[in-house]
């Protein structure tokens, strides 16, 4: 099943994006075979483990950056802040929120 998905999805000559897929499936995968692979239309792998859905790495991140951006309280730089947490420079913490789409709105509650 997961042989025939792969190879009827339509991949772009990229050969990167088969080789991270298929790490992503291998180090995720719970036992020693993978059960399902289901590709989506945004060119992101979610592997399927049973009857729960992996979820891409930029999904994963946004969330786990927001889930911080709450603790602290919409702190993203300084002492006590989301950036101290994560342990990444505010610089990159925001190029990371640019990126993944995050704005003020989405984790700052004003309290």
């Amino acid at each position: 099943m997961v042989l025939t998905t792969l190879q009827q999805y339509d991949w772009p000559v990229n050969l990167r994006e088969l080789e991270h897929i298929m790490e992503r499936a291998v180090l995720l995968s719970p036992g020693k075979a993978i059960k399902a692979i289901a590709l989506d239309n945004h060119r992101q792998a979610r592997i399927s483990t049973g009857n729960t859905a992996i979820k891409s790495w930029n999904e994963f991140e946004k969330e786990y950056i927001l889930s911080v951006l709450k603790l602290c309280k919409g702190k993203v730089s300084g002492p006590n802040s989301a950036a101290t947490i994560l342990e990444l420079p505010p610089t990159t913490l925001k190029s990371k929120m640019e990126r993944l789409g995050i704005k003020k709105r989405h984790y700052f509650t004003g309290s």
